[in-house]
């Protein structure tokens, strides 16, 4: 179940089941299925991504191999969501 304390970052050590479990339950309830999802992940298997977007993620990051690539990619994902880009899924988001 969700809570409404709702922090700016967290993480899911308690495996992935549980955190596309939260994400759907977001999506599900008025109050929480506005918040923009991103999720990071060690995973570049194209099911990974799938589920995500499914679940209601708008962005999918898997994590690079430098310090430069994750400053790159956080950039990238800040563009999309300042810019005013629609919360909805993207596909076509990078990430693998």
């Amino acid at each position: 179940m969700v809570t409404r304390k709702l922090p700016g970052v967290t993480r899911s050590s308690f495996g992935r089941l549980l955190i596309w479990q939260v994400l759907s339950e977001m999506r599900a309830d008025n109050d929480l299925q506005s918040i923009p999802v991103v999720i990071f992940s060690t995973s570049s298997h194209p099911a990974e991504r799938k589920r995500a977007y499914a679940c209601g993620a708008q962005y999918f990051l898997m994590k690079p191999a430098t310090f430069a690539g994750l400053v790159a990619e956080i950039e990238s994902a800040y563009r999309r969501f300042a810019g005013g880009h629609s919360t909805q899924a993207r596909p076509e988001a990078r990430g693998g």
